[in-house]
């Protein structure tokens, strides 16, 4: 369906396309990892279609620790949202990597409390510190 990184991107972010194309789209970033489809994918975790939304959660718990600077990322956000927070908690929690889901017990632990937004921040901050010194 899709022959490029760049093309699954472009259909991951038209919201014209039907869940179906969109959640193919997921599927093809998750098997073809990059940085910029990280990203995309990372930002599919606020997605109003809660099959992209999944889709994008189990991409990325798929994808494991090279996904998990986009996903940082986006949790370091001021205007982080709650789908957002939840989308990212089951990435840690499902993580393919071992040392993600050893290490970000309290990032999950902050991310469970949805209102704590500047807890979240911190907690994202204090991992990305521990796997860039791992």
């Amino acid at each position: 369906m899709y022959d490029s990184v760049e093309s699954a991107i472009t259909a991951l972010q038209n919201h014209r396309q039907s869940e179906y194309n969109r959640t193919q789209a997921t599927h093809y970033l998750r098997d073809h990892p990059s940085d910029e489809g990280n990203m995309a994918l990372a930002a599919a975790l606020d997605d109003n279609d809660y099959g992209v939304h999944w889709a994008a959660s189990e991409a990325l718990a798929t994808i494991g620790e090279v996904a998990v600077p986009a996903v940082l990322h986006v949790l370091m956000q001021a205007d982080v949202s709650h789908r957002t927070m939840s989308g990212a908690q089951h990435v840690f929690r499902a993580n393919s990597s071992d040392l993600v889901r050893t290490e970000s017990t309290d990032l999950v632990v902050a991310l469970h409390d949805r209102t704590e937004k500047v807890a979240t921040m911190q907690a994202a901050a204090a991992l990305q510190a521990k796997l860039d010194a791992a």
